[in-house]
């Protein structure tokens, strides 16, 4: 026999610096793939906030349109000066007394009820505004948001974590030896 076949095979070992490569590989992996997992979720939480903002804002202009429709129901039911004035104004109808002045009308504009909507800003949690407050300033929709990109970066991360794990997922642990060995 040889003196490879009868001595005993020793264990293998994971060199010292595979938890380091595995932690590093898997901390590459994870840095890609939250930011195109959950900004996109994060826009679209924010567009719905400006949404809700835009509906509140309608539901204040409609509450005061409702306010003041009101106010000239009440006029109406009290005051006779202020029939007989919108009378006049809508109805075209002349007074019995005094002489009638034509004057040019303005233009009624009809204003939306998103005129003059500006949205707040959504601000970030709490726990995260001192990470943003470090990031430069760039496009970042682009990159983590936008299909084309979004996918490269969700497949290579993936690639990452599964090779951390495929390669040091059993770090730590001795490898048992080879069935050769334990037969002789």
């Amino acid at each position: 026999m040889s003196a490879a076949a009868t001595s005993p095979a020793l264990p293998h070992r994971e060199p010292l610096s595979a938890p380091i490569l595995f932690w590093g590989l898997l901390l590459l992996g994870t840095s890609g793939l939250a930011p195109a997992i959950l900004l996109p979720q994060w826009r679209a939480y924010e567009s719905m906030c400006v949404a809700e903002q835009r509906e509140q804002h309608r539901h204040q202009r409609m509450a005061e349109a409702v306010a003041q429709e009101r106010r000239l129901l009440d006029g109406l039911r009290t005051d006779p000066a202020l029939v007989e004035r919108v009378a006049q104004r809508d109805l075209s109808v002349q007074p019995v007394e005094g002489d009638i002045v034509a004057v040019a009308a303005a233009a009624e504009v009809v204003e939306s009820t998103d005129a003059g909507f500006v949205p707040a800003p959504v601000p970030a949690p709490t726990w995260m505004q001192p990470t943003l407050a470090r990031l430069p300033s760039l496009d970042y929709d682009a990159v983590f948001c936008e299909p084309p990109t979004r996918t490269v970066i969700i497949v290579s991360s993936l690639g990452v974590i599964c090779t951390a794990l495929m390669l040091y997922g059993r770090s730590g642990r001795a490898r048992p030896a080879s069935t050769e060995a334990a037969a002789d």
